[in-house]
């Protein structure tokens, strides 16, 4: 049953004539056992104590009976209106309608003294809205990398849905490039929007490298086209210089004419480099005396050089059939330079073609081939020249060793080959190769199935002949084939390695421990002309001895340019000295630039593949190194350098995009407006107050403060009766 008292009622559990009665019988009771007291009291003290105990037992009985209170009341919302401000770096130019950052400043001032009987929810967006209160307005920074005019029209929708909403106020150039056509949002909003167009829609003056393209690879000594593409936007027929710069040394030059705006010219620039390594490049284009935006008149792109020239460098301890496959087979490609040096007593070696200089100049080699060396006529002046250079320059060794190499001298150059020299010869032995499972899956020896018949090239192969025993690897080597003695017996248990790689911290190196692999070509062209199998094996191997950056057990696969405010995708492999890829490692991203530094710890999306998306701060070069471990044991670590440009995409349109601005507001029941005719809003925007009358209820019956309230009035009367001396 609820009584109402005005906006207030009291509901209680029982009728209320019981509540009435109940407490009339209780005040009653109170004064019937007060009639009389002993020790006779004061009659202000005995209505004290009458009083007391009323309270404490109309609390009582409103526990009993369960006591609610009600209250209603009317609330009123004033309308509102909800401001979008695009503070993306399109708004921060200047143009022939002005400043723009001073204009949307302007406008948002105007329309707080436009409404004042308004409430305002002021935002600010760019790829996220984000709300502001208003004395932020003329601290806001236009530096946003993308606009989302959809995002922010969707996020203001269902932040208001339950407010006094009027009219959405979208203050931005309308140009956006993110989250697809704003109209299609503006259709579904429940009020109308006012687009306020912000800039001119005539294309500010500006010449701007659009894009910059190049081979990811180039070679010393070898030119390599950079690809410029031009913007002519606002000017009529001009020209402009584009230079090619590099350690702030113009490598390149050229004039060009370009159309009338609007229109675009690619340029090509040739870069001609001279050293191998990563190249830093910037194409820069000459300024307009009138151009408003210089950002993006500069561009920087990297390149790796690597040598155009492998020198290969073929020494042999004894004249053996095995140096004429190796050149032949070799010289068919034209990146490889090959000298040739066979030793046929001490100090003097034969004249092999073509004859030159380089045993004085062993530093400009790049990978040692060594048939047999060194031999018995090798001297220790060669030996330790050979090992200074390898030392120093981390060079690759292929070798073919078989009883002929001698075995003391062969151990001076232990720490830079698969094999320990404490081999011992013995009688030759015919062997068949057998692939490892290593082999079946390396690059070197699983050839492609369209190249060669798969395994079964291997079953075709003649034996060679081994005459080592005791063979002991490096624990880091990986075998790729073993000697069998019969090929009909995979499981052949005396089968010794025949070729064996190993990548160590100082170089990689290879080496066929048998004599006779030419065979391979020859005998084996007698039987299927078309089968290659020696040609891919030594050629297969010298590349992986040359990808020495590649081949790295942790690599950085990303762009090397990025625009400011584009996210750059990272992409991390990792591999085990198998060159398996490896799963479950911890990788450990540093990003560093000049102004500051942060680490990412990337997610695993692929066995061995790790990808993390990092947004750089500002524009310039950047340097991120990777580390990689697994089970607190470190597999390995690299470094790659990437630029991130001056201008954002969003500077690439930068005029207003007055049709998008004018769909969404008639999309949506509003109008497109001016900067200069705010004034048209306080007509158009009507907005009125909203009632709403809201109810409350509240228990009073098991409130703690009314079970404080019984306990003190009734110890405050004991408390009067003893100091009264009442029984």
């Amino acid at each position: 049953m609820t009584l109402f008292l005005n906006q207030y009622w009291l509901f209680f559990s029982q009728h209320p004539l019981w509540v009435i009665l109940s407490l009339l019988s209780a005040v009653l009771f109170t004064i019937y056992i007060y009639r009389k007291t002993n020790p006779v009291i004061s009659k202000s003290k005995k209505v004290l104590l009458i009083t007391l105990r009323s309270l404490a037992l109309t609390l009582c009985l409103l526990v009993l009976f369960q006591a609610t209170v009600g209250h209603r009341y009317k609330k009123s919302h004033p309308p509102r209106l909800a401001v979008l401000t695009d503070v993306s770096a399109s708004m921060n130019v200047e143009d022939a309608r002005g400043n723009r950052p001073q204009i949307v400043k302007s406008v948002l001032h105007q329309l707080a003294g436009l409404f004042p009987d308004y409430g305002f929810k002021w935002y600010r967006f760019s790829s996220h809205p984000k709300a502001f209160s208003a004395p932020g307005i003329d601290s806001l920074m236009f530096i946003g990398d993308v606009t989302d005019i959809s995002l922010a029209i969707r996020h203001v929708r269902e932040e208001m849905q339950s407010e006094n909403l009027s009219a959405m106020l979208v203050v931005s150039d309308g140009n956006y490039n993110r989250g697809g056509n704003p109209v299609r949002s503006a259709e579904k909003s429940t009020v109308p929007i006012y687009s306020i167009g912000i800039g001119s829609d005539k294309e500010i003056p500006d010449l701007k490298i659009d894009d910059l393209s190049t081979s990811a690879f180039a070679y010393t000594g070898e030119t390599t086209p950079v690809k410029i593409k031009i913007q002519n936007n606002g000017f009529s027929r001009t020209q402009t210089t584009i230079r090619l710069i590099k350690e702030d040394s113009v490598h390149a030059r050229q004039t060009v004419q370009l159309p009338p705006s609007p229109s675009e010219k690619t340029i090509t620039l040739d870069y001609l480099p001279q050293t191998p390594g990563q190249h830093k490049l910037i194409v820069d284009i000459g300024r307009k005396s009138d151009e408003k935006m210089l950002e993006n008149n500069r561009q920087t792109v990297y390149i790796d050089v690597l040598k155009a020239k492998l020198t290969i460098l073929i020494l042999a301890g004894r004249v053996t059939p095995e140096i004429s496959f190796l050149r032949r087979h070799l010289s068919q490609n034209q990146r490889y330079q090959i000298f040739t040096e066979v030793q046929k007593e001490r100090n003097a070696f034969l004249n092999v073609a073509p004859k030159s200089d380089i045993l004085s100049r062993l530093q400009d080699v790049d990978i040692f081939i060594l048939v047999d060396f060194p031999g018995r006529h090798t001297s220790d002046a060669l030996l330790q020249k050979l090992i200074k250079s390898i030392n120093q320059n981390q060079q690759s060794i292929l070798l073919f060793a078989d009883q002929s190499v001698d075995m003391r001298k062969l151990g001076e150059l232990e720490p830079f080959i698969p094999v320990l020299a404490n081999s011992t010869p013995a009688q030759a032995e015919k062997v068949f190769p057998l692939r490892s499972a290593q082999g079946k899956q390396h690059p070197v020896t699983a050839f492609d199935e369209q190249t060669a018949p798969g395994s079964l090239i291997w079953d075709q192969l003649p034996p060679v002949y081994m005459n080592l025993k005791n063979i002991t690897l490096w624990p880091n080597s990986t075998v790729l084939l073993y000697g069998v003695r019969n090929i009909l017996q995979k499981q052949d248990t005396a089968k010794n390695p025949l070729f064996v790689i190993r990548k160590s911290t100082t170089n990689k190196s290879a080496a066929f421990l048998a004599d006779g692999l030419w065979q391979w070509d020859l005998m084996v062209k007698g039987m299927d002309p078309q089968n290659q199998i020696y040609h891919h094996l030594i050629n297969n191997t010298i590349r992986w001895l040359e990808t020495k950056k590649s081949d790295n057990l942790v690599q950085i696969k990303a762009n090397t340019r990025y625009r400011f405010g584009e996210k750059a995708f990272i992409e991390v492999q990792v591999f085990d000295q198998k060159l398996e890829p490896v799963d479950s490692a911890d990788i450990l991203l540093r990003l560093e630039h000049p102004l500051y530094k942060k680490e990412y710890i990337p997610t695993a999306v692929e066995t061995g593949i790790y990808r993390a998306e990092i947004s750089p701060q500002y524009p310039g070069d950047y340097t991120i190194r990777a580390r990689a471990s697994l089970h607190n044991r470190e597999l390995g670590n690299t470094e790659f350098r990437f630029s991130v440009g001056e201008y954002s995409k969003e500077l690439s349109v930068t005029r207003q995009a007055r049709t998008t601005l004018k769909s969404l507001a008639l999309n949506s029941g509003g109008q497109y407006i001016e900067p200069d005719s705010l004034n048209k809003l306080s007509l158009l925007i009507q907005g009125n107050v909203k009632n709403d009358i809201i109810e409350k209820e509240q228990s009073l019956w098991n409130q703690p403060i009314i079970l404080f309230l019984i306990i003190f009035l009734l110890a405050l009367e004991w408390f009067i009766r003893k100091r009264a001396g009442m029984v």
